[in-house]
């Protein structure tokens, strides 16, 4: 395999990870959800092999992201995007006050 393809699947595996420890699932788990074995989730974050569309379209929806979202490692400077459309208004509220407090100190 290239040195390219090896890079790819190992940066998209820590991807995977990544969002799997936000999420607080164990391989166990996010396995369970996505009908695959946990052996196979463990050998995606390490890399080793290379995962089906089909599978990374599980993945995405088990981790509650856009697939795209698995391959953000391949383009570092876009913006990350946030869903905040569970957030009351008190909790955007929160956010523009701590904000404010931040302009305030490092502004």
């Amino acid at each position: 395999m290239p040195d390219t393809a090896q890079h790819v699947q190992k940066a998209f595996g820590r991807q995977v990870r990544q969002l799997r420890k936000l999420r607080q699932f164990t391989q166990e788990e996010i396995a369970g959800r996505a009908g695959i074995s946990y052996k196979y989730v463990g050998q995606i974050e390490r890399g080793e092999v290379n995962p089906s569309l089909d599978i990374v379209v599980r993945l995405a929806q088990v981790l509650e992201v856009a697939p795209a979202d698995l391959l953000e490692f391949a383009r570092p400077n876009r913006p990350k995007r946030v869903d905040i459309s569970s957030l009351t208004v008190d909790d955007i509220k929160a956010i523009k006050r701590t904000l404010a407090v931040l302009r305030r100190v490092f502004g």
